[in-house]
């Protein structure tokens, strides 16, 4: 593994990868293999960006709540979108249910604790929490975040 792709995945800002895990050490991060960073769009031969790609969700469907199901879903298809409640020190990292937020769903991982967790990704903008991703604590539904899960099949 090369040093920038190692600062990556340390900051959990995860590029394309072509394999499900990525072992660093005693932590392993499960990553979408669907997710890509800026700059793997650039042209190899000059500094050119690709043209925007216009995708689309062709289907939208409900995934089952299951860990398996949901884990299915991200390895096979790539990140979904999860609902939650939503409490204060959410938007603070400070207590009371303000409401419902949707985030996506990229990968899963086990810190070096043993603590499993989901791996998701705010659409605040990156100065929020780490680098605008966070992780919640997977198989206990917290907050209902394994209750509601939208998945969609993208445009070819």
């Amino acid at each position: 593994m090369d040093d920038e792709f190692k600062k990556f995945v340390i900051r959990m800002n995860p590029p394309r990868v072509t394999h499900t895990s990525i072992k660093l050490g005693v932590l392993t991060l499960v990553v979408s293999r669907h997710i890509q960073l800026p700059s793997v769009l650039k042209n190899v031969s000059g500094n050119q960006l690709w043209k925007k790609s216009k995708h689309y969700s062709v289907r939208a469907y409900k995934v089952k709540s299951s860990l398996y199901d949901i884990m299915a879903e991200v390895y096979k298809n790539g990140p979904v979108e999860v609902a939650f409640s939503v409490y204060e020190e959410f938007t603070t990292i400070t207590g009371g249910a303000l409401g419902g937020h949707a985030v996506k769903l990229i990968g899963w991982g086990t810190s070096d604790d043993g603590e499993e967790y989901w791996l998701l990704a705010n659409q605040w903008n990156r100065s929020w929490e780490d680098d605008g991703y966070f992780k919640i604590k997977r198989g206990t539904n917290e907050c209902g975040i394994e209750d509601d899960i939208t998945a969609g099949l993208p445009s070819s």
